[in-house]
């Protein structure tokens, strides 16, 4: 305990950078969990044989994209590349 009290003084002048940091990785987690959520619409969409029963998604992303047809690739489109751009961003 006497260790991490130390450590902890060191990084008291660097807090504000040290918070951001931190929000920053969380976004980063929470980015590429949405950008492996889009698999599934993916492969719902590709191999999609009528059935109308849609898989869960783990954002529920199930409900931002329509059941079947082009404009379902628009939006998974605009998903993957707004999440690939601010997960760069919050990466940087």
């Amino acid at each position: 305990m006497h260790d991490l009290r130390r450590l902890l003084k060191y990084l008291r002048p660097h807090w504000g950078t040290f918070t951001l940091a931190t929000f920053a990785m969380l976004l980063v987690g929470l980015l590429e969990s949405a950008i492996g959520g889009l698999i599934v619409p993916i492969f719902d969409q590709a191999f999609a044989q009528g059935s109308g029963e849609r898989t869960p998604t783990l954002f529920g992303l199930q409900h931002i994209i329509p059941p079947s047809g082009l404009e379902a690739w628009k939006i998974i489109s605009i998903l993957l590349l707004a999440f690939t751009f601010t997960k760069g961003i919050a990466e940087y």
